[in-house]
């Protein structure tokens, strides 16, 4: 789903993860303190509100339903948004090691670059590599005419011709003209004659320009045609303009607009032909040139589902309720790592359960959410107790509940014996994950190692939101659903047990959620890139009992700066401390 958009101009290679510090001071985890509200992530929520200008010559309506993008610096797709009044609003999550992205026109490939760095960003993307979105241009271009002969006509002209009505049906040829006052033009020299385009593609509405000179026959006229591009130019017919001629051998410059609904006419493939007469006898004039044809039109864009997006930009063509997918973690997966003394400290491993998670959202055309899955790779099982494995979807900025149910209908399409739906936007996946298991594997460098890792899937429905929603994957602890573990910062379900909070080691508070004294996690949320993102993912969680920070040192500077600096600490880690399997 992560198509890759190359920029059209060079971009500078960034140097991923800022300043990297090391633990000078010899701080251990247990030591560690933290900025308050540090959330332990590795990821930054985003709002990104884009406006578009047009060129002067393009209305801004013709942009809607369009598709507007989001980029990152490695060309993966972070989400895609349909345009709505000339305008896209975004909700995004941006791994921290990014330090740039782009919102990109795919219509045009222009984009507008965004370094990092606020929560909340007002884009501006100006479009002008284009002069009508969904246009083509025809142009019948005099100097490209043969000469010698006059018979090598270039292969898209369409000779002979008639138009029946006139007295006659002789299709005829017609040649271009050279005369010695004239240069290369096209124009007909015997009786009906019909001069005609290539063939185009119209829908909507299309404007024509030309000019047109007569070489006799003052008060003769010019009549202008729409027809068919294959088959018979009489039937359907349809009269454009009649266009008399009040000076001889003088040019006239002529530019009309059409509306194909107007004129009673469906979209598809036509020509345009012209055809000179006399004003009295209704006979053929000699010698009508017409050159500098230009035509603009929207092309026919098909949309099967008629949502308003088009094929070509819908992911789900043929479902009216459906246009883009946005998988939350980019190109990348979420490992949701955990320790299960909650609410006393563990050994800070973080491998009693390590699940890899990647959730997608569809949207319609009217940018509402209306339905998701999700995938999760179970990783890792270094503990003992039977623990369970929960979800629930919140506000994806705010991490505030949802109006109740916003996700419904929890289906289970892999895996998941014990998947149900909860109260309040949430899910229990399983309940044991020792019996979620196909075979019992701990990959944690003392139980057995996995042949193959266990895969989840489950989908859900959303009631046509228009807020950021973000999943929360959380375990709760042998088999006890109300014993409840979360990363930090995110909130407990209605079904936990608060009465555990402020015991042992938590000092959770509204807001900081599941933290100790000094503001250590019981879970961590770890962004890891795949570089495709149906590949396994790469981030290598610690053996059993060896602690993060021992497994990954950088983790202390760049918990000590609040993320800022060491954002890449994930992908260090120290030789010989970290599962190198599956």
């Amino acid at each position: 789903m992560n198509s890759k958009f190359f920029l059209l101009l060079p971009i500078l290679v960034l140097v991923f993860g800022g300043c990297i510090r090391t633990n000078e001071d010899n701080v251990s985890f247990d030591t560690l303190k933290v900025p308050k509200d540090f959330n332990w992530s590795t990821i930054s929520n985003v709002e990104v509100n884009v406006n578009i200008v047009t060129p002067s010559s393009v209305p801004i309506q013709q942009l809607e339903n369009m598709p507007l993008d989001i980029y990152d610096d490695s060309g993966n797709r972070l989400a895609r948004k349909s345009i709505k009044n000339g305008a896209a609003k975004f909700q995004i999550q941006i791994p921290a090691s990014i330090e740039a992205y782009f919102v990109v026109f795919p219509a045009t490939n222009e984009y507008v670059r965004i370094s990092k760095g606020n929560a909340i960003e007002q884009v501006t993307l100006r479009l002008e590599r284009i002069v009508q979105t969904r246009s083509t241009e025809i142009t019948v271009l005099s100097e490209t005419f043969p000469i010698a002969g006059r018979s090598n006509y270039p292969g898209w002209i369409v000779q002979g011709g008639d138009v029946n009505e006139v007295g006659g049906n002789d299709p005829g040829n017609f040649a271009p003209r050279i005369n010695t006052d004239i240069s290369h033009v096209w124009g007909n020299s015997q009786s009906q004659r019909l001069l005609r385009t290539p063939a185009m593609s119209l829908c909507e509405s299309f404007t024509v320009s030309f000019r047109r000179r007569i070489h006799a026959n003052t008060g003769a006229f010019t009549e202008l045609y729409l027809m068919p591009a294959s088959g018979s130019e009489v039937s359907p017919r349809v009269l454009l303009g009649t266009f008399n001629f009040t000076a001889i051998n003088t040019w006239y410059n002529e530019e009309l607009t059409f509306n194909l609904a107007a004129l009673g006419v469906e979209p598809g493939e036509y020509r345009l032909g012209w055809a000179t007469f006399n004003t009295s006898a209704g006979n053929s004039s000699r010698r009508l040139w017409i050159d500098n044809v230009v035509v603009n039109s929207f092309i026919c864009i098909e949309d099967t589902d008629g949502d308003g997006v088009p094929d070509q930009y819908d992911e789900f063509p043929d479902d009216p309720n459906a246009a883009s997918t946005t998988y939350l973690s980019g190109s990348g997966y979420i490992y949701n790592c955990f320790e299960d003394l909650w609410p006393s400290k563990g050994d800070y491993d973080f491998n009693d359960m390590v699940v890899a998670s990647r959730t997608f959202i569809n949207y319609n055309a009217n940018n509402q959410a209306v339905s998701g899955g999700s995938e999760l790779i179970l990783r890792c099982l270094s503990g003992s107790l039977k623990n369970g494995l929960g979800v629930q979807f919140l506000h994806g900025t705010t991490k505030a509940a949802l109006p109740n149910n916003t996700v419904t209908n929890f289906t289970n399409i892999r895996g998941l014996p014990g998947l149900q739906g909860e109260a309040s936007n949430a899910a229990t996946l399983f309940t044991n994950v020792f019996a979620a298991q196909e075979r019992y594997y701990a990959n944690d460098g003392e139980g057995p190692d996995a042949t193959a890792l266990d895969t989840f899937r489950f989908t859900f429905q959303i009631a046509n939101s228009t807020l950021p929603i973000q999943p929360d994957f959380f375990i709760f602890i042998d088999q006890d659903r109300s014993h409840e573990v979360h990363a930090p910062g995110f909130p407990p379900t209605g079904l936990a047990n608060s009465a555990l909070f402020n015991t042992k080691d938590d000092r959770s508070e509204t807001g900081q959620w599941y933290t100790t004294f000094n503001g250590l996690p019981f879970g961590l949320k770890i962004w890891v890139a795949t570089g495709n993102p149906e590949a396994a993912p790469v981030f290598k969680h610690s053996l059993s009992k060896v602690r993060i920070s021992d497994a990954y040192p950088q983790i202390i500077p760049w918990a000590q700066s609040g993320g800022i600096t060491n954002t890449n600490w994930y992908l260090s880690p120290v030789t010989g401390s970290v599962y190198q399997g599956l």
